[in-house]
């Protein structure tokens, strides 16, 4: 066991002793009881702890403490410190068991590790700095989740630094090469895209155009608007999409009037509607054209 100085000044340790630990009273080289009412000497008889009939108070303001700190670092814990809040809130909080802040009570907590500031003359405490708040499970998944996306990122970006870095070794080894790569890539992705273009503009002609002959063959002797069968298509396909509506205007219709054009089986004319002539079609064959018939009729024009 150490031997402690004495706090009267009496001299019972024979190599001199010992400080006595901070808030203990020392006498005969042993540290015999604590000056701080809410401290005692410790079993091992070497430190002042806080007193068991005072653990409610610590466990209470800890639990108090860790909800008020769950509602402001959800799924994080402190990079410096926890939040401190008020004294006064905690004591309206918990007024059954917290006591007045007392010297004697802030150096117990201190001792205990919790934060402790003043602002405007009023006590703030906060958890200690080593206390580590139970998170709910959710955010122990939202963490993984955040710690596989960061791996991810700094995956990506090592990639993406590798693939930069080794295009500009080649760059700067062969110039001339590399510049001729680059442009072979570019015009194949070119002919990639405009490959897709066409098809997908195929696509939707042979669809527009079947929709036509359908609107214009379900009221054979009566004659159709142009525009109006051209609008009734197009809100049916995209209702919704102004984009798409104006492709479709812009870029399909046009193809579905030319094939329309060399087809006898309908009759074209002009029909004057609010001082205006406007095209109209009229289905005039005695049988009805089929799906399979019509679809790719244009597609190489």
């Amino acid at each position: 066991p150490q031997c402690f100085v004495s706090s009267y000044g009496e001299d019972a340790c024979p190599d001199g002793g010992v400080p006595c630990p901070d808030g203990g009273v020392c006498e005969n080289g042993e540290l015999v009881w604590c000056s701080n009412k809410f401290r005692k000497v410790s079993s091992t008889k070497d430190e002042c702890v806080f007193s068991e009939q005072y653990k409610n108070v610590t466990a209470a303001l800890q639990n108090q403490l860790e909800l008020l700190t769950l509602q402001f670092q959800v799924c994080d814990q402190p990079s410096e410190q926890h939040i401190t809040f008020g004294y006064e809130m905690l004591l309206e909080l918990l007024p059954d068991i917290l006591v007045e802040p007392s010297p004697d009570f802030i150096e117990s907590l201190k001792s205990e590790g919790y934060v402790m500031e003043y602002a405007d003359s009023e006590l703030y405490l906060g958890l200690p700095n080593d206390y580590r708040l139970p998170l709910p499970l959710y955010c122990h998944a939202a963490n993984a989740l955040k710690w596989v996306l960061r791996k991810m990122g700094d995956l990506v970006w090592n990639v993406c630094y590798y693939v930069s870095s080794t295009a500009f070794s080649l760059l700067s080894a062969y110039p001339l090469g590399s510049m001729l790569g680059f442009l072979f890539v570019c015009f194949i992705s070119y002919l990639r895209k405009r490959r897709a273009q066409r098809a997908k503009l195929q696509l939707l002609t042979a669809n527009v155009r079947t929709k036509a002959y359908a609107i214009i063959q379900e009221k054979p002797n009566t004659p159709h608007v142009l525009l109006h069968v051209r609008d009734e298509i197009v809100y049916d396909l995209y209702p919704d999409s102004a984009k798409d509506q104006e492709y479709l205007i812009r870029n399909v219709w046009p193809a579905v009037v030319k094939h329309f054009k060399h087809d006898n089986r309908v009759r074209k004319a002009q029909k004057i509607m609010d001082g205006k002539p406007r095209d109209v079609w009229q289905w005039v064959s005695s049988t009805k054209t089929s799906t399979s018939t019509t679809r790719f009729a244009d597609d190489a024009e």
